[in-house]
C-alpha cells in the first residue's frame, strides 16, 4: 500500500475480545474507535496489560472519537455545560497518551444552531479549542475536526473548518474528512479539495448521496475513482480508517482487501462483496 495503511473500526476500544475476534479474520496494524468506553476507567495495571496486548498483536490506535451529542457540545453557550466536555477532553488526552493514540476527532457542535447565533457559537468553539489544544500539543495527540453532516444547522463546513484551523496555526489541529458526510450534503469534491491539505485522518464510508448509510466503500454512489486520484495528489500519507456498520454477509477481510485494491489500482477494477461483483472502469 506504500504510504497508506487501512485502519479498522472497533466498537469499544476497551474490549480486547472484540479486537481479537477481528484479528482472526484479517491482519491489520491500525485500529480506531468511536467509543473508548471503559478504557478511561482502567487502573495502572490494566493500562500496562492493555499496552502489552497492543504490542503483542502489533497494533496501534489511529484515532479516538470524542464524546458527541446532547450536552457534549464544544460550542455550547452554557458555560458550565461546556466546561464538562472541555475538561473531560483534557483528561482523556492525558489518559490516551499512555497508549499512544495518534488522533482525537471532534465535532464542532451538537444540536441545532440558528443562523443568527452561528458566529457567536464559532467563537465559543474556538475558546474550547484554545483550552484543549495545549494538552494536545503536550501529549502529541492531534485534534482532528470532522466535517459536518448537517451544515445548515451545525458548525463544520469546509470553509468554517479552514477558518478555525488557520486561527490557531498549530501542527496539532487539522481535519478528519468524512466521505459519507461530504457526499450526503452534495459537496464531496468541493469539500475534499478545500480541506485536503489539512487532513490528519479520515472516516471512509459510502452512501446513496441522501442518507448517512455507512456502507463499505464502492457500495454507494461516491466517485471513488476521482477520490483516490485526488488523494494521491495531496500531501496526505497515513492511515485510511474505514467507518462502516459491517453487514452480516461481509467480513472485515473482504472490506480491507477491497479498500487496498481500490487504492493500488487508482479506483479501478472488479471488487467482490459477498456474492456481488462491482466493476469500476
Amino acid at each position: 500500500m506504500g504510504k497508506y495503511e487501512i485502519a479498522v473500526r472497533i466498537v469499544d476500544l476497551s474490549k480486547k475480545e472484540e479486537i481479537e475476534e477481528i484479528l482472526k479474520d484479517v491482519s491489520i496494524k491500525y485500529i480506531w474507535s468511536e467509543v473508548y468506553g471503559n478504557f478511561l476507567l482502567f487502573n495502572d495495571k490494566e493500562i500496562d496489560d492493555y499496552k502489552k496486548f497492543l504490542k503483542s498483536n502489533g497494533l496501534e490506535i489511529e484515532q479516538i472519537h470524542s464524546v458527541f451529542g446532547g450536552d457534549y457540545d464544544f460550542s455550547s453557550p452554557e458555560q458550565n455545560t461546556r466546561a464538562i466536555i472541555v475538561e473531560a477532553t483534557k483528561i482523556s488526552l492525558i489518559k490516551l497518551e499512555e497508549i499512544k493514540v495518534k488522533n482525537f476527532v471532534i465535532h464542532c457542535s451538537a444540536g441545532v444552531i440558528n443562523k443568527n447565533e452561528r458566529e457567536e457559537r464559532i467563537k465559543i468553539l474556538m475558546d474550547s479549542i484554545s483550552r484543549i489544544l495545549p494538552i494536545s500539543e503536550k501529549t502529541g495527540i492531534k485534534i482532528a475536526i470532522e466535517n459536518s453532516l448537517y451544515p445548515e444547522t451545525m458548525i463544520g463546513t469546509g470553509e468554517e473548518i479552514i477558518r478555525i484551523i488557520e486561527e490557531f496555526n498549530s501542527p496539532y489541529l487539522g481535519v478528519c474528512f468524512d466521505t459519507g458526510h461530504a457526499h450526503t450534503i452534495g459537496k464531496f469534491k468541493e469539500e475534499f479539495i478545500a480541506l485536503k491539505d489539512k487532513i490528519f485522518t479520515f472516516h471512509l464510508h459510502d452512501n446513496d448521496g441522501e442518507r448517512d448509510l455507512h456502507l463499505p466503500p464502492i457500495q454507494g454512489t461516491i466517485d471513488w475513482k476521482w477520490f483516490i486520484k485526488e488523494l494521491k495528489k495531496s500531501n496526505y500519507s497515513g492511515q485510511l480508517p474505514i467507518e462502516i456498520e459491517l453487514p452480516k454477509y461481509l467480513k472485515w477481510s473482504e472490506v480491507v482487501s477491497n479498500m487496498k485494491k481500490l487504492v493500488e489500482n487508482d479506483g479501478e477494477g472488479e471488487f467482490l462483496y459477498g456474492n456481488r461483483i462491482i466493476k469500476i472502469i
